[in-house]
């Protein structure tokens, strides 16, 4: 080959279109548009995480409702979730909406998509920007709670755990005889009949409080968190409550989750937080916090509550209870067996009372 041949294929340079001295700068332009493109795919997988619990703005909110359901739940509780949609809830109307609230900050990509997979379907998961474990069940709740104040538009919020069977039609009955404001509902624990565990025996136990997280002999009034109603006023009370940093709960400990516009400290159990929130907040004449609080004048206040209604015949606890309660009167039966769910369901439909406290389907523990 003559030498002006070759000098002719050299100036053409790789692949024949280009030159050798551009090919360097073609390379870092492709290394640029690489580095681009993986910085847009590790953009879009944040946003698809974080996105579940953006605030809607205020034209997206949902529409009026009577009642808002919202359960507690976790992601690998699927079967869980279907059984309750296959059961209690297909007794909801026009007037009822519900939401699954999960935590999302310890899933992996492929639960998130699972979770997006049954969101496109039922279009009622709501995962939150938190880690989703025991200790933080009342960060997660006040984070359901305040999804709720800014998204939804209802008269009442139920919360319930998934292992709860709810009556809906006659709760519905209930609470159309009620007040719709400064209403919080459930089997009400009284001030002074229910303390913290702070014995040396209890200390690794995970119902152990510590003097330091609670220095009182009692909690406040409470009702048991298995299933309780609120008002939306009093939802957009505690959702007040959400700490600034939503990493501040550590092994339970609640003493640096605070919130200046919140009347009560947080501790790790969000059916006593959520009572003590509005224990103090009904009670304006009271000192801010427990913690400025005589436990005397805490304690003769708690006992003329008005706030919250016992309704003796809210929730049926058979671990607290035991059979002699368990009777078809009650709004709510705890400790369904989730597997039992859409049987026990088919049993209530078929009016067979007697399965009520039958050992195939309440767990006793």
């Amino acid at each position: 080959m003559s030498k002006k041949r070759c000098r002719s294929l050299d100036k053409k340079g790789y692949f024949g279109f280009t030159s050798r001295e551009f090919f360097p700068t073609l390379c870092r332009y492709k290394l640029l548009l690489i580095l681009f493109l993986l910085c847009c795919f590790c953009y879009i997988r944040t946003y698809q995480t974080k996105k579940w619990d953006r605030p809607k703005s205020s034209h997206n909110k949902i529409s009026y409702s009577f009642l808002f359901v919202a359960l507690i739940s976790r992601s690998s509780e699927y079967s869980v979730r279907s059984a309750i949609r296959n059961s209690w809830l297909q007794e909801k109307d026009s007037q009822i909406q519900h939401k699954f609230f999960l935590g999302g900050e310890n899933l992996s990509p492929l639960e998130l998509e699972e979770l997006r997979r049954e969101d496109r379907e039922y279009h009622d998961i709501v995962v939150l920007h938190m880690e989703d474990t025991y200790l933080n069940l009342t960060l997660k709740t006040i984070l359901a709670f305040e999804w709720i104040s800014k998204n939804i538009n209802a008269s009442f919020v139920l919360k319930s755990d998934t292992d709860v069977y709810i009556k809906l039609d006659r709760l519905v009955e209930t609470l159309n005889e009620g007040t719709r404001e400064n209403l919080y509902m459930g089997t009400l624990v009284q001030f002074g009949s229910s303390k913290p565990l702070n014995y040396g025996a209890w200390k690794n136990h995970r119902w152990y409080t510590s003097p330091e997280d609670y220095p009182f002999h009692f909690w406040p009034p409470y009702v048991f968190g298995f299933a309780y109603v609120v008002t939306m006023d009093l939802v957009h009370v505690i959702a007040q409550c959400r700490p600034q940093n939503l990493s501040c709960s550590s092994n339970g400990s609640y003493r640096s989750c605070t919130s200046k516009e919140c009347p009560f400290q947080l501790v790790k159990f969000e059916d006593v937080t959520v009572g003590g929130i509005v224990f103090f907040h009904s009670n304006k004449d009271l000192p801010h916090s427990i913690l400025n609080c005589s436990e005397s004048i805490c304690l003769i206040a708690g006992r003329k509550l008005t706030t919250a209604v016992d309704n003796q015949e809210f929730i049926n606890e058979p671990y607290y209870y035991g059979k002699r309660k368990c009777t078809e009167s009650f709004l709510a039966i705890h400790r369904i067996k989730p597997e039992k769910m859409l049987s026990y369901h088919l049993n209530i439909s078929a009016k067979q009372t007697a399965i009520m406290c039958d050992k195939d389907f309440i767990r006793y523990f």
